[in-house]
């Protein structure tokens, strides 16, 4: 078993809401990737978020625990 299988309807909604969230970038991955953590609890997890360029700078913040 690999962990508790996440419906990818409230997967995208749970994601959509962070148009509205007021963290750094690095800030909002880490968050994500503690909430599947706790709600899923897979053996591995890798979140990777790719944000539009602002001032000409990529932001891609990665997070896994592999």
């Amino acid at each position: 078993m690999f962990g508790k299988k996440i419906d990818h309807e409230k997967l995208l909604r749970y994601v959509v809401s962070f148009r509205q969230h007021n963290e750094f970038h690095e800030q909002c991955v880490e968050r994500i990737f503690c909430d599947l953590m706790h709600y899923a609890k897979p053996e591995k997890l890798t979140v990777y978020a790719r944000y539009t360029r602002r001032g000409g700078l990529d932001i891609n913040p990665f997070r896994s625990n592999f």
